[in-house]
């Protein structure tokens, strides 16, 4: 560019900057006193940044003063960009914002300047020495200012366009004009920047200086020439009017001056005239007298026609600080305090009932696992009854794990409240608990937000009567675990689940070595405590979503949940430490030790039938094999 063109931008420069400057010094002698600050702050770091741009010009061939112009213009550059959005945000919230939000904001121009001023030890901000704008070579730019600053400073332009943006759409007629005119203001230096990355070949003309200048003239503008905030005072009465609640305004001799239309049928109509009385007398004379007005007082009474208000009493301030009078506000609670006593007497008879319930109640919140799938429930309420059925004597369920209480059938009743939580759908389950005395529960589950709500209804005398025609129970009566037939009912329920999610299961099939010795040598009574130690042992071995049962005299059963072949046979060598440690018995200690065999669902059968038979034969082989644990082989493939 011709050295004299240069003269000329640095001259226009100047100018406007003169302009700018003149406008915020008018914001700040005409003491608009809402939205002035941050619009005074814009127009005079807009006036430092065209003045420091106009410098770069003019001192381009000094090293020195180039670089202190620099420094000085970017002072101009963060201000004015805090200064636009604090003002947007004014308009569109009606108040200044708060002091922790101004400083949280500063934050990145405020390492920014440190930076700027640092920026020859590190070059975070520009590559160093900066070129000047006259060489038409543009400065590299440093990574602080590529990725921080100027993502933030364009940042908080569109945040406030975005606030007009939505202040357009909502404002009535009264400041859609302003609106209008300081979103059309902030979006010139987007506009402007988009020409110049489009056409990186047009010469600089200091354009971002320039287009904030722009945006600075155009809020300057509405704020002068469309008197932004002139009418509030109309505003401010049609709000007044506007209130539900019953607002009163008494002056610093406690006299009422003025009272909105609530107020009026609330103090005035038909008990005497209401502006100009002493604010006391007024409220005595209408059954208020427990109404507070001194200054930062609250109060709920019960008032006329069995209404109840709340009243808040607020001091109104003088630009000096002085107080001007108070603000009385009456609010009529009365159906929010009759549907709170309502709400108080539904909870008081409810839980009333739940108390004395003979059902078990509780509530149940998922805990999930990383990947999100539920591992187990924890209880967050338990009715009385719930606690005798369910915690040991002397407990309480609540903050009680499933997993801890492990009551029968947990796996079953695990894989129901999983689907009851994530499918969003009520299940009712029929479950036995209790060893020589059994008792039966109907478990009705329904989701509760995101918890599950259960509730045991105890079922056991019709149960006993159909008991009379079943020849076999459920539940092991020596181990506490299921029987055969137990683990045949609960297997059918998770197999169908788990064919029907596309989940594995893995069956492991438990016959303890050296069980035929104990019972010859050390009778009977030593055979059952072996037998309930290797039961105790299985269930720790076990998650609370795997199944265990004991099907015959020293044979047991566990069905995994998601178990790989790997995982299998790691599971059965653990068992076999577990379940082989010695056992002491009187004098002596036993030992059993677990031939195991393995069988995969779906890879070795569909159903349990298939399953067991081929852990069976895998045992047998683990058995004669002297491996302790042995995976079934594959299935031959069907003849096509």
């Amino acid at each position: 560019m011709d050295p004299s063109l240069h003269l000329h931008l640095a001259a226009v420069l100047l100018a406007i900057s003169a302009v700018q400057a003149t406008l915020g010094a008018l914001v700040v002698r005409n003491r608009y006193e809402p939205g002035a600050p941050p619009m005074a702050a814009a127009l005079f770091s807009t006036a430092i940044w065209l003045t420091g741009s106009a410098a770069e010009i003019l001192f381009a061939s000094s090293p020195t003063l180039f670089l202190l112009a620099r420094d000085y213009k970017y002072i101009g550059i963060l201000g004015a960009v805090l200064g636009f959005f604090f003002f947007a945000l004014h308009l569109v919230r009606g108040k200044p914002a708060g002091g922790a939000l101004v400083w949280a904001l500063s934050v990145v121009p405020l390492l920014s300047l440190g930076l700027i001023w640092t920026n020859p030890w590190h070059e975070w901000m520009w590559a160093h020495p900066p070129t000047p704008p006259t060489t038409g070579v543009r400065t590299p730019w440093g990574p602080w200012w590529v990725w921080i600053q100027t993502p933030y400073m364009y940042g908080l332009l569109a945040a406030g366009q975005l606030a007009l943006l939505l202040e357009l759409f909502r404002a009535r007629h009264l400041t859609r004009p302003q609106a209008a005119a300081l979103l059309a203001g902030s979006a010139v230096p987007f506009a402007v920047n988009i020409v110049y990355n489009i056409r990186p070949e047009l010469p600089d003309l200091q354009q971002t200086p320039l287009a904030f200048a722009v945006t600075a003239l155009v809020y300057a503008w509405a704020f002068f020439g469309f008197q932004l905030y002139r009418a509030r005072p109309l505003a401010m009465r049609g709000a007044f009017e506007a209130v539900a609640d019953a607002v009163v305004l008494i002056d610093g001799q406690s006299r009422v001056v003025d009272a909105n239309g609530p107020a009026r049928r609330l103090l005035g109509e038909g008990s005497g005239p209401l502006l100009g009385q002493l604010a006391r007398a007024v409220l005595d004379r209408n059954g208020l007298g427990l109404v507070p007005v001194a200054p930062g007082t609250r109060s709920a009474v019960r008032g006329p026609d069995d209404r109840y208000l709340e009243s808040e009493t607020s001091e109104i301030a003088g630009p000096d600080g002085s107080s001007l009078g108070r603000v009385l506000v009456l609010r009529d609670v009365s159906e929010r305090y009759r549907a709170e006593w309502g709400l108080h007497e539904s909870e008081a008879m409810m839980r009333a009932v739940l108390e004395s319930s003979p059902n078990g109640v509780v509530r149940l919140r998922p805990i999930r696992a990383p990947e999100g799938r539920i591992r187990d429930f924890s209880c967050v309420f338990a009715n009385p009854s719930a606690n005798r059925q369910l915690a040991p004597p002397g407990d309480t369920l609540l903050g009680r794990t499933l997993g801890e209480v492990r009551p029968p059938h947990t796996a079953v009743l695990l894989d129901v409240f999983r689907r009851v939580a994530d499918q969003r759908s009520s299940v009712d389950t029929v479950v036995q608990a209790g060893g020589e005395s059994p008792l039966w529960f109907r478990v009705t589950s329904s989701p509760l937000g995101g918890d599950v709500l259960v509730t045991f209804v105890d079922i056991t005398q019709e149960k006993q009567r159909e008991m009379t025609m079943v020849s076999h129970a459920r539940q092991d009566p020596l181990t506490g675990l299921l029987n055969r037939r137990g683990l045949e009912d609960d297997a059918e329920a998770l197999l169908a689940s788990a064919s029907e999610e596309g989940r594995g299961l893995g069956l492991l099939f438990l016959d303890l070595d050296g069980f035929k010795t104990i019972n010859d040598t050390w009778g009977h009574e030593a055979g059952d405590q072996a037998l309930k130690t290797v039961a105790a042992r299985l269930v720790r071995c076990l998650r609370v979503e795997d199944l265990i049962a004991r099907i015959g005299g020293d044979e047991f059963v566990a069905l995994v949940a998601e178990a790989t072949p790997r995982e299998a046979l790691g599971l059965a060598e653990r068992i076999r430490n577990v379940v082989g440690a010695p056992i002491a018995h009187s004098s002596t200690r036993l030992e059993v030790v677990p031939s195991i065999g393995i069988a995969l669902f779906p890879m070795h059968g569909s159903a349990m039938e298939e399953l067991l038979r081929a852990a069976d034969a895998a045992m047998y082989t683990s058995k004669r094999t002297g491996s302790g644990a042995s995976l079934a082989p594959p299935r031959p493939a069907a003849a096509s």
